[in-house]
């Protein structure tokens, strides 16, 4: 598990950085790579690509980290409790019990499942 949140960011961007130029190599093949003459372009393929990557990465961070969570006999009256937000500001997270790092990955990747579509969706209203 992942206790470092750069390494968490550099994981998920790398993933989707590899899933867009497969799916632009890919796509580049039938579609045209900018032009929509065709009604779509590869890079709007390679896009819906990445970011359907990273929406499905942070789904299975939340599905695991909501595990270990409740594994520990929390229960969520004792996720909103204290300092939520701690994993974000405390700079040894050696020193956090197993519940309250699950806790800061759990907020971490359902963050990224909202910028996931937060992103993907004006990107498709400017393209359009």
């Amino acid at each position: 598990m992942v206790k470092n949140i750069k390494v968490a960011v550099v994981l998920l961007a790398g993933v989707a950085c590899l899933v867009f130029l497969v799916a632009l190599v890919g796509a580049g093949q039938y579609y045209p790579i900018w032009n929509r003459s065709q009604g779509v372009a590869a890079v709007d393929v390679a896009m819906f690509a990445a970011w359907s990557s990273i929406f499905l990465q942070c789904l299975a961070g939340l599905v695991v980290n909501n595990f270990l969570f409740l594994g520990e006999g929390k229960n969520w009256v004792d996720f909103w409790m204290g300092r939520p937000f701690e994993f974000f500001t405390v700079s040894s997270r050696g020193a956090l019990e197993g519940w309250r790092l699950a806790r800061g990955r759990f907020l971490f990747y359902m963050f990224g499942v909202i910028l996931a579509f937060g992103f993907l969706f004006p990107y498709f209203a400017e393209r359009d």
